[in-house]
């Protein structure tokens, strides 16, 4: 009985000794709303992430695995289109009128060639009613902005999914900081990506080798412990000395 609750009292100790970032749980594909973050990415090289760039760069988003919309554009009228909002837009909100998104220095980003990135197409599907793959992105650029369009400071772009209406029903964003560059041309724009501290919060935590380090000491110490129990019952120090 005494080794199954010392074992027990340590097993508590062992598990209210973990972090809680190992309980965080990433965004879902199941809901609507933000469905998670975008990581910018070199367009030939979707494995290379950018970190910075300027109005004249091409980049592109990687999106989380089967990323999708509610329904697809052949069936059920879903559209994806680029987005680039001052930070402290509510994505949830956003709606879609013509090119860009409505509302005062709300942009969508373009093609190299200048085309813009909106109401496109998702993968089809057989019927209506199932979610609809985002196609994969092409490469995209800042460069069409005129000079002065923009003023510096923090924005949100990414990627959303628009019903028939033109509604935002689900988006993957990540945040950028614009600066002024007067001797970058086109644009005179440069941005950088910032550090996403949700995305942090879901990572591997530092700690994990000291916790492992800590379960095996404790397992190490009820070994240690039943032994020496073991050798103190086997011992005949009550037996009575002989004259």
């Amino acid at each position: 009985m005494w080794r199954q609750r010392l074992a027990l009292g340590i097993g508590i100790v062992v598990i209210a000794a973990l972090p809680s970032s190992v309980h965080a749980s990433a965004p879902t594909e199941a809901g609507t709303g933000d469905a998670g973050d975008v990581v910018v990415v070199d367009p030939i090289n979707v494995d290379r992430t950018l970190a910075d760039g300027d109005s004249t760069s091409t980049f592109t988003f990687r999106l989380p695995d089967a990323a999708s919309c509610p329904g697809d554009s052949a069936n059920d009228d879903w559209r994806v289109s680029t987005f680039l909002v001052p930070a402290d837009t509510n994505l949830d909100t956003l709606m879609y009128q013509a090119l860009s998104p409505d509302g005062e220095a709300y942009r969508s980003l373009r093609y190299v060639d200048g085309d813009i990135y909106v109401m496109e197409m998702t993968s089809p599907n057989p019927g209506p009613g199932q979610p609809g793959l985002i196609n994969q992105l092409p490469a995209l650029t800042m460069a069409w902005y005129e000079t002065g369009t923009l003023a510096p400071g923090p924005y949100k772009m990414g990627i959303a999914c628009t019903d028939a209406v033109g509604a935002v029903e689900r988006y993957w964003d990540t945040d950028v900081e614009l600066t002024v560059a007067p001797d970058v041309e086109p644009g005179g724009l440069r941005w950088s990506v910032i550090a996403n501290a949700n995305v942090a919060a879901v990572e591997p935590s530092s700690n994990g080798s000291a916790i492992w380090v800590f379960i095996l000491v404790a397992i190490a110490a009820i070994g240690g412990f039943i032994v020496v129990r073991r050798r103190r019952s086997l011992t005949p120090h009550n037996q009575k000395k002989t004259v």
